[in-house]
């Protein structure tokens, strides 16, 4: 298991405010897959076949988290 940070925007503007969760990112033998975690976010989770995929796929999911969360307020 291997926790990472998440930057949802590595070239955010500077008046756009960078937010980072830790990413849990674990491998699953059963599946041949990279599983990701975000405790902050109700534990969150995305998968990918590489690395890279599955941190992609969980920026996209942290953006969406955060976009139907201020729809709501």
């Amino acid at each position: 298991m291997r926790s990472q940070s998440c930057p949802l925007s590595p070239e955010a503007p500077s008046t756009v405010a960078v937010r980072r969760f830790k990413v849990v990112l674990e491998w699953d033998r059963d599946e041949s897959l990279w599983l990701t975690y975000v405790p902050a976010l109700n534990h969150l989770s995305t998968y990918g076949e590489t690395k890279e995929s599955a941190l992609a796929e969980t920026r996209e999911a942290i953006l969406g988290y955060i976009e139907a969360a201020q729809k709501e307020a």
